[in-house]
């Protein structure tokens, strides 16, 4: 169960935090079949520079540079970019090889570059087929969603992210194929559930970890094929109903028997399920992938998170269908790409963003079925690889060239980012560690009409959506609109106290981190390794797969 079988090569030092990391036999491998150079960052800091040109959730009222209507954007409108709304991003009425430049290799290409994507449009959101979802971002075919980030064929879906093909649900991640759920994560094939972790196929279940075909279950973990249990214990149907009924009346208390239960329940050393070789955490499906966390259907992968359907691929984030990529994030259906943002349906670029439906690009911004561009300039097909491979040259001159874009590039603000999300920082820190800072976020605070949410679901009316509250986290104002009151009520569950960033960035803090530990299973007698995402000071009991299995099943 180790997950990594090749033989270590050396340990660099990070070049960003100083620590040392690994490069094995196996990397270089890989690193020299796509004839890039080895990495200069640890797997961490390459994947908080990626992160840091993702914004799914900080969205702001804006006007289309072009068609000049009202829109939403994650783009802040004070900022230095020219941005467009869907219809008109996608639409004949802009060129993007006006913006065209010549290369200079007088100057840095990672400036250039910076410049260029002032020059040409960026797309508002990435938002595509729409019905009735105009608040949701890199999603695709949703109905009636709002608040929905990284998700497809959706209906009734609010404040979530990567759900795909879930009805009525909200406030949850990573779920597929579930109705009428709440504060899910990592479950597939769920219906009207509540606060379920890393489970399938339940029904009727609150308050549950790593069940299996169950249903009518409260508080419990670890369970398979089971109904009317509370806390692990069967109980009879009647006597279910009314003591779930009394539980439901102080959730809280509810919660805390259910960690309690939790830490009773042994842990397998990692979610991985129906995978061959693999090392990470929450992966299904898939083969020869180390380090790799929330992966479905993925194959000879390393450092990928949030992908399905991938293979042979290094430093990935939220990219689904591709091949063959190095330190992209925010893909789809891609082959031979390198140091890619936003980048659909394309083959052999590298260095570029918002690229679709093309091939043979380096350098390139808001190409859509392009080839053999540089800097958005079109070149002969010979003219191209002999300029790519001057601007290569220099570039690696320079210690550009294996570096994914620089953060002070970024378009966004660290604090706008899914960087954030996983890997707080404060402004100074983010701003001494070379990220920018964006000051004026979409929020208020200090509004608030309502200072205390009623106990009750059964007695909230839609009067609610007129009121403004104050988080109870971070302070700051927010509202519930009809939809999600009347989801609520239809669940049974209380009205939440907290905006829906702190519920989203609450979900992230529930996982286990990113980080993997070398340990030995806690089984009395048995001497199994692995590498798991459970630190060895944690209070859990890890098991090794075989003695997990034993002990559960």
């Amino acid at each position: 169960m180790r997950s990594e079988l090749c033989a270590l090569s050396y340990m660099p030092k990070c070049k960003q935090c100083t620590t040392d990391f690994p490069i094995t036999d196996a990397d270089k491998t890989f690193y020299a079949k796509i004839d890039v150079p080895k990495p200069t960052r640890c797997p961490q800091c390459r994947r908080v520079r990626r992160l840091s040109y993702r914004n799914e959730i900080t969205l702001y009222p804006a006007i289309c540079g072009l068609c000049k209507k009202s829109m939403i954007s994650m783009y802040n409108p004070d900022g230095s970019y020219v941005v467009y709304c869907q219809d008109c991003w996608w639409g004949d009425g802009w060129d993007p090889t006006a913006s065209g430049q010549t290369y200079d290799p007088s100057r840095s290409f990672f400036e250039q570059f910076s410049e260029l994507m002032k020059k040409v449009p960026r797309i508002s959101l990435i938002n595509k087929e729409a019905d009735n979802s105009e608040y949701c971002n890199f999603s695709w075919r949703n109905k009636n969603s709002y608040l929905l980030f990284t998700g497809g064929e959706n209906d009734d879906v609010f404040y979530a992210n990567r759900c795909w093909k879930c009805r009525s649900s909200i406030d949850c991640s990573n779920l597929y194929n579930c109705e009428l759920c709440y504060e899910a994560t990592d479950s597939a094939n769920c219906y009207n559930c509540a606060w379920l972790e890393y489970s399938t196929g339940c029904s009727d279940c609150w308050l549950g970890y790593n069940l299996s075909g169950c249903s009518d279950c409260f508080g419990c973990v670890n369970l398979s094929n089971q109904k009317f249990h509370i806390f692990n214990t069967p109980v009879p149907e009647a006597e279910y109903r009314q003591r779930i009924a009394e539980l439901k009346k102080d959730l809280p208390a509810a919660a805390q028997l259910f960690r309690a239960q939790k830490m009773k329940g042994v842990r397998k050393y990692a979610n991985i399920i129906k995978s061959v070789n693999c090392s990470g955490d929450s992966i299904v499906g898939s083969k020869n992938c180390q380090s790799c966390f929330r992966v479905k259907d993925a194959e000879d992968c390393k450092y990928v998170c949030d992908t399905t359907l991938i293979k042979d691929s290094y430093d990935v984030d939220n990219d689904d269908h591709s091949e063959l990529l190095y330190e992209c994030i925010g893909n789809e259906s891609n082959h031979n790409q390198q140091f890619i943002d936003i980048c659909w349906f394309d083959r052999d670029i590298q260095y570029c963003s918002l690229c679709m439906s093309s091939k043979n690009l380096f350098g390139c911004v808001g190409m859509k079925n392009a080839e053999y561009c540089i800097l958005n300039k079109k070149y002969s097909a010979e003219e191209y690889e002999t300029l790519r491979q001057q601007i290569i040259v220099k570039m690696k001159q320079d210690g550009e060239y294996g570096e994914f874009f620089p953060s002070k590039f970024s378009p966004f603000g660290y604090n706008e980012t899914n960087a954030s999300l996983y890997y707080e920082l404060k402004k100074e820190q983010a701003v001494a560690a070379g990220f920018t800072w964006q000051d004026n976020l979409p929020s208020t605070t200090g509004k608030e009409t309502l200072k205390e949410l009623p106990a009750d679901i059964s007695q909230v009316n839609e009067g609610i959506t007129k009121e403004i509250l104050a988080c109870q986290s971070c302070g700051k104002n927010y509202k519930f609109i009809p939809q999600e009151v009347k989801l609520y009520k239809m669940l049974g569950v209380p009205l939440p106290p907290q905006c829906f960033r702190c519920r989203h960035v609450g979900r992230i803090h529930r996982r286990n981190g990113q980080t993997l530990y070398s340990r030995t299973c806690m089984k009395d007698g048995c001497k199994n390794s692995f590498e798991t995402p459970y630190a060895p000071d944690r209070k859990e009991v890890v098991y090794c797969e075989e003695c997990y299995q034993k002990e559960i099943y």
